[in-house]
């Protein structure tokens, strides 16, 4: 027997379920999120040591420098001139 492709019309009123997909990406995002969490924690030691190790290294650059003497003194620039 031959069966002959029959087109249907399709009803408008129904609607796609797409529960799976958000219950997947909300499972998979929830697991992201808690591993993440629990890495974080695991490893709170290790960051606040090397964030205080950063924090010395910084400081060092905060501290104040002496000045290099800016060449602005008639004797200097007189010397300058002599020279040249």
């Amino acid at each position: 027997m031959l069966y002959k492709n029959r087109s249907t019309m399709k009803n408008p009123f129904v609607t796609q379920n797409h529960n799976t997909a958000l219950v997947a990406t909300l499972a998979i995002s929830t697991a992201a999120l808690g591993g993440l969490t629990y890495w974080f924690i695991r490893r709170r030691q290790e960051i606040a040591a090397a964030a205080a190790e950063l924090k010395e290294h910084a400081s060092d650059y905060l501290k104040p420098h002496p000045k290099k003497k800016l060449r602005a003194d008639k004797h200097d620039l007189e010397s300058l001139v002599n020279h040249s």
